[in-house]
């Protein structure tokens, strides 16, 4: 995941790293943050403006 795409309310990239189905995705207001919720049960925690990925909460 190389861009999210985030301005104009898209996604562009693949959200690599979750499991299993994403069902939820945030950008968090005022902050480069983008969260992600998926079927597998985890949170994962992107940063928008890169694209890495950073952390996984269960």
């Amino acid at each position: 995941m190389s861009d999210l795409g985030c301005s104009d309310g898209h996604i562009h990239e693949d959200a690599r790293g979750n499991n299993d189905w994403i069902r939820s995705v945030a950008l968090l207001a005022d902050t480069e943050i983008v969260t992600s919720g998926s079927d597998d049960k985890t949170i994962k925690i992107w940063d928008a403006v890169t694209g890495t990925y950073t952390k996984t909460d269960a």
